[in-house]
C-alpha cells in the first residue's frame, strides 16, 4: 500500500478570541482557546450494527470507547464542550451526525469505528477526507458509507449517491474538505498515540471519501481502532482494559492537538497586536518592497490557482485595522459558514509558498497555501497533481 504523505500546515483559529476591532482584548487573565467544542461520533447504532465478527458488534464497541474518551476530556478540560452524536444504541443518519457538529459549531469532529477484513490483517487507521490512493481505502469507505442504506429516502438526501459505485465516490471527493490540513494534523497525533499509549500497530493516515466527513465544516477524522475480524484485536477491543487504552490514546491525541492549536492561536494573536502597535505611523506602501512577485490576478494562466489564506472567522473582521491593514489585495470570501481571508493567486505552487512565508513573517504566523479549480476549493495535493498534467 502506498505511503500517505502530505505537508502539514496549521490554520489559526484566533478569531474566537477577537474583540470588536479585530484584535485580542488585552486582558492578562484571559487565556484564549481555539478548541472549545468537540463532537464525538460513535459509528453505526440501532438497526445498523456496523461490522460483526468474533462475537462482537462494531456499534457496541465504538460506543464504549467514545464515552470513555469523552469523559476523559470532560475531566481534564471542563471548559471544552463535549457533544456525542449518540449515547445509546440508537440509529443516527450520516447527514444528521455531520449536522450535529455543524449546528454546534464544533472545532473538531471525531468519528469512531472498528474495521473488518477478509484476512487476519490487524492495526489502526485514521482517515481524512480525500481521493482514494488505494483500492483498499475505497473498500473501507464503501463499507462505512453503506450505513445510508438504513435511512429512508437516502437517494433524495444524498442526491442519488450510491456507496457501491466507484463513480459515486469519485464525485463525493471532488469537493475539497477545507480543513484537510488540520484534519491530517490531528490524525497524525491519533496514530502516534495508538502506538505509544495502546501499543497498537499503526497502518497510518489515509484518505478516502466518507459521507460523514464530507458534510462537516471543521477538522474531521474517521478512526478505525482495530480489526474486529482479527481474533486477538477483537478480544482486546471488547475488553474494558482495551477500550480504556484506546480511549486514552484518543484523549492524548486530543490534548496534543489542542495544545498546538491553542499555542498557535495565542502566538498569532500577540504577533498581530504587536505589529499593529509598532506600525501605527508606518506608511503601508513601504511594507511591500519585498513582497513576492509573479502573483497574477485571478483568471490569468490555468484554471488551477494557488492562494494564501491568512485567517478565517465565523463573523466578519474589521480588515482596515492592525495586521490586516498591511495586506495589499486582500479578498474576503464566504465558505463553509466562515469568512476566509485570502491574498494572491498563481498557478505556480513555489510562488504561493514564497507568499505564504512572507505573510508568516509579517503578522500571520498561520498563513497557509490553499488551492482552487475555478471557483471550487480543492486540496493542494489535488491541485499539484492537476497542475502537472
Amino acid at each position: 500500500m502506498k505511503a500517505f504523505s502530505l505537508i502539514l500546515v496549521l490554520t489559526i483559529f484566533f478569531f474566537q478570541a477577537y474583540s470588536g476591532n479585530g484584535f485580542p482584548e488585552n486582558d492578562p487573565k484571559t487565556k484564549p482557546s481555539a478548541l472549545k467544542t468537540v463532537v464525538i461520533d460513535p459509528g453505526h447504532g440501532g438497526r445498523d450494527p456496523g461490522c460483526s465478527a468474533n462475537n462482537g458488534k462494531e456499534k457496541d464497541i465504538v460506543l464504549q470507547i467514545s464515552k470513555k474518551f469523552g469523559n476523559k476530556i470532560k475531566a481534564a478540560y471542563p471548559d471544552v464542550k463535549v457533544i456525542y452524536t449518540r449515547t445509546t444504541d440508537k440509529f443516527v443518519p450520516l447527514n444528521e451526525r455531520a449536522e450535529i457538529a455543524n449546528r454546534n459549531k464544533a472545532d473538531l469532529f471525531i468519528s469512531v469505528h472498528v474495521n473488518w477484513h477478509s484476512s487476519s490483517v490487524s492495526g489502526t487507521e485514521t482517515f481524512v477526507m480525500g481521493l482514494h490512493s488505494a483500492a483498499e481505502n475505497l473498500a473501507v469507505a464503501k463499507r462505512e458509507n453503506s450505513s445510508i442504506f438504513y435511512e429512508e429516502n437516502y437517494k433524495v438526501t444524498y442526491n442519488g449517491y450510491n456507496p457501491n459505485s466507484d463513480e459515486g465516490h469519485i464525485w463525493l471527493t471532488m469537493v475539497q474538505n477545507a480543513y484537510l490540513d488540520q484534519s491530517i494534523k490531528f490524525a497524525n497525533h491519533v496514530e502516534k498515540e495508538f502506538q505509544k499509549t495502546a501499543n497498537r500497530k499503526s497502518r497510518g493516515i489515509k484518505q478516502a471519501g466518507f459521507v460523514v466527513l464530507r458534510m462537516t465544516t471543521m477538522p474531521s477524522v474517521l478512526v478505525e481502532a482495530g480489526f474486529l475480524s482479527n481474533r486477538n484485536e477483537a478480544s482486546y477491543m471488547m475488553s474494558s482494559h482495551g477500550q480504556s487504552k484506546l480511549a486514552s490514546s484518543l484523549f492524548n491525541a486530543f490534548s496534543a492537538y489542542k495544545k498546538e492549536v491553542d499555542g498557535e492561536m495565542s502566538n498569532a494573536a500577540n504577533s498581530g497586536k504587536m505589529i499593529a502597535d509598532n506600525d501605527k505611523n508606518a506608511n503601508s506602501s513601504d511594507s511591500y518592497n519585498d513582497l513576492p512577485k509573479l502573483i497574477p490576478p485571478v483568471g490569468e494562466s490555468s484554471e488551477i490557482k494557488f492562494r494564501v489564506q491568512l485567517s478565517a472567522s465565523r463573523s466578519s473582521l474589521n480588515t482596515s485595522l492592525g495586521a490586516f491593514s498591511r495586506v495589499k489585495g486582500l479578498e474576503v470570501v464566504r465558505e463553509d459558514g466562515r469568512y476566509k481571508y485570502l491574498v494572491g493567486s498563481t498557478d505556480n505552487f513555489p510562488d504561493a509558498q514564497t507568499l505564504q512565508n512572507y505573510w508568516r513573517a509579517n503578522g500571520f504566523d498561520g498563513a497557509f497555501v490553499v488551492a482552487y479549480k475555478g471557483e471550487i476549493r480543492i486540496s493542494v495535493h489535488q491541485a499539484k497533481q492537476m497542475a502537472k498534467k
